[in-house]
């Protein structure tokens, strides 16, 4: 089911996205108004997002299956699969919030982007943008509670060296060694 709605985001990509991107590309002027701009970038960052959402999703799928097979084989049900599919489709279209509503809230209706680009209201608040980013990533991932630690953390508590000898690349020492003029 993953790997279903990770291909529906990818086939929106690939079938409505990218061919007007590639004429905003080409002509370098919008042609199609701004109701078309602001659904076009919609569908856009939410069909985006939804893809790489759906890899995380698929990913800890993956990862419970392999860390935790038998316990995680009980709890790998249908309903589940959906529930997070829904999550990832929710969660993704939240953008849409800020591209149609965006001029509403802070500009009183007025689109400030002229009508022959195509861009959201808020592209040249670069800080705004990010806060945004890094609010649904850390909601994202302050929910997921992992079941055993990295494969990286358990290596270094097994390891018997240092920090010295880990910073430190180590040369094999050969018995032998020849030298060809």
């Amino acid at each position: 089911m993953f790997i279903v709605s990770l291909a529906i985001a990818d086939l929106i990509v690939g079938l409505v996205v990218m061919p007007i991107s590639t004429v905003y590309i080409f002509t370098d002027e919008w042609l199609f108004g701004t109701a078309v701009c602001q659904i076009w970038i919609g569908i856009d960052y939410t069909a985006s997002t939804a893809s790489i959402l759906n890899l995380f999703i698929l990913s800890l799928d993956r990862y419970w299956s392999v860390t935790s097979p038998l316990k995680y084989l009980r709890k790998r049900t249908k309903k589940r699969a959906v529930l997070m599919i829904t999550g990832v489709w929710c969660l993704s279209s939240m953008w849409i919030v800020h591209i149609i509503g965006w001029q509403h809230f802070f500009f009183g209706g007025k689109r400030s982007v002229p009508s022959s680009m195509c861009d959201t209201e808020y592209a040249k608040k670069y800080l705004l943008t990010t806060k945004n980013v890094e609010r649904y990533f850390y909601e994202e991932f302050s929910s997921i509670k992992p079941q055993q630690e990295p494969p990286h953390a358990l290596i270094m508590m097994n390891s018997n060296n240092t920090s010295a000898d880990l910073s430190t690349p180590s040369t094999p020492k050969s018995s032998s060694s020849s030298t060809e003029d």
